[in-house]
């Protein structure tokens, strides 16, 4: 099992952000965290990046507790996408893209830009929005951007956060038949969206 999770909560000040949760997501599986807005789902992506500390409950990683150590570990194998991408408005695309390989353990993996303009056309993106900066892109285009930056990083674990929220239907079953369909990437997503979970091996209800 690569993650297991018994009982796992989060509260803050005593006040439960969601219910015990237990499951296992083993290497290559596709599972959708479920769940009213509010419920904790990015709560849960914290804890097992180890940036929650306030969790009940027992988390193991390729059959190791949770430690240090540990979350050194799955960091180095995971490439994490939040629901809301958190740059400067004036920083172009070609930045935001090529930010991930500025840090050391990431350097070797520093795409060439020919290998970026191909990632970009297989998401219907023209090569000139790398000039264009993150503040002036529809909600779509930026959406689109972080997933491929996400699979520039050749990762094998994938954390998503409503990774399809803001695409059109024809670019939904790409990113679908893109990810989904790669029974190479272990994927741990938070989704409400009924196209994506429905090609999910697995769906956890917060």
């Amino acid at each position: 099992m690569l993650f297991t999770l018994h009982n796992v909560a989060v509260a803050y000040d005593n006040k439960p952000i969601f219910s015990p949760v237990s499951f296992q997501l083993n290497t290559g599986e596709k599972m959708a965290i479920s769940g009213p807005s509010g419920k904790g789902k990015s709560s849960l992506f914290n804890v097992l990046l180890g940036f929650e500390h306030r969790y009940q409950g027992e988390v193991f990683y390729d059959g190791k507790p949770l430690s240090p150590a540990v979350i050194q570990e799955i960091r180095k194998q995971v490439a994490w996408l939040p629901q809301e991408i958190n740059v400067l408005p004036t920083q172009t695309v070609r930045e935001f893209i090529y930010t991930p390989f500025e840090y050391q353990v990431n350097k070797h993996k520093r795409p060439a830009i020919n290998q970026v303009e191909s990632i970009l056309e297989e998401f219907d993106l023209k090569a000139e929005i790398l000039d264009h900066t993150i503040g002036s892109v529809s909600g779509g285009e930026k959406q689109r951007v972080g997933i491929l930056t996400v699979l520039l990083l050749q990762r094998s674990i994938l954390f998503l956060d409503e990774p399809v929220a803001a695409l059109d239907a024809r670019m939904k079953k790409k990113v679908v038949d893109r990810l989904l369909g790669n029974k190479q990437l272990t994927v741990l997503s938070t989704s409400h969206d009924a196209v994506w979970n429905d090609h999910c091996d697995k769906i956890v209800t917060l």
